[in-house]
């Protein structure tokens, strides 16, 4: 790898960062020789974070040794292989560190699956095991006690799977994949008791219309109660009627027959019918238009004229 210095910012920003012990979500556990739980950083966890911290292009891995420690083969025909491999990890400004892995496989059926196994094993140890000279941020910290005994006290968060992060085909580029949405709890409903139900029914209220009853009148008037102010007088062709006044008093049916005597309490009684009119200019045109000609043709006919009638006499009617 070509020598190419890191800029004094990037020194800075590369040192404050693998200066950090690593978080519960990078470790995981395994049983060791022991017994006991062995915390340990896995190869493609190791792989990203030196692309985090370096880049890409900012380091790369020589495989400077590779020995085969033993091949068995049993009776059944499984093989047993045992393979160490000496890693050179270098940085882009030419520095580098060194280490050993070592990979293995017992009783494979295959002699090549067997070496597979323990090469790979092989490499990816001797890749985390040189990654750590350079700080605690790439698995350095695993090698400190009382970091282990605080991290084991640690919960282990889940990391989440997001698909904003996927790598697509093209086919699926225009495509963009929300995040999920996070459905927020559903607030509490207040309990309220509805009140009880009452036997009560609500009425609406009726306003009835007030009737103002006219003010009674006995039908039966003494004739002394009774003043009549008609005149009546003879002297022109016809009879001529004035009025003065008129007691509003109630209709009253006539008798069958009546004579002469009573023809003036009668009309009396005729004219207070209409008790719309107390004025004598409104009482007398409302007369005027409600006796028309057969009202006065069939119940009142004015008398003959005879010379044995004089301009003084008062009203002399014939019934018919």
């Amino acid at each position: 790898m070509a020598s190419n210095q890191f800029t004094e910012e990037e020194w800075q920003r590369m040192s404050k960062e693998l200066q950090k012990q690593l978080g519960p979500e990078y470790l995981a556990q395994r049983p060791g020789p022991s017994g006991r739980p062995l915390t340990y950083i896995e190869g493609k966890t190791a792989i990203n974070i030196a692309n985090d911290i370096f880049g890409f292009n900012g380091w790369s891995t020589d495989i400077k040794d590779t020995t085969i420690d033993f091949v068995d083969v049993s009776e059944d025909q499984k093989f047993s292989v045992g393979v160490s491999v000496t890693i050179r990890i270098t940085l882009r400004d030419g520095s580098y560190h060194e280490d050993m892995g070592y990979g293995h496989d017992q009783n494979s059926k295959s002699k090549g699956s067997a070496f597979e196994k323990a090469r790979k094993q092989a490499v990816t140890d001797a890749t985390k095991r040189t990654l750590r000279y350079f700080g605690n941020a790439l698995g350095n910290c695993l090698y400190d006690n009382p970091y282990l005994n605080g991290i084991g006290k640690m919960a282990k968060p889940t990391i989440k799977f997001t698909a904003k992060n996927l790598y697509r085909h093209d086919q699926f580029e225009s495509k963009q994949t929300s995040p999920p949405k996070i459905e927020e709890p559903p607030k509490p409903v207040p309990n309220i008791r509805p009140a009880p139900p009452t036997n009560s029914v609500t009425r609406p209220t009726v306003v009835h219309p007030t009737i103002v009853k006219p003010e009674q009148v006995p039908q039966h008037v003494p004739k002394a109660a009774i003043k009549p102010n008609v005149e009546i007088k003879s002297n022109s062709a016809s009879p001529v009627i004035e009025y003065k006044s008129a007691a509003l008093l109630e209709p009253i049916v006539p008798e069958d027959s009546f004579t002469y005597e009573g023809d003036d309490e009668f009309l009396v009684q005729v004219l207070a019918v209409d008790d719309e009119f107390t004025v004598e200019h409104e009482f007398e045109h409302e007369f005027e238009n409600e006796l028309d000609d057969e009202l006065l043709a069939g119940i009142i006919t004015p008398p003959p004229r005879d010379s044995s009638h004089s301009s003084g006499m008062i009203g002399t009617w014939v019934t018919t």
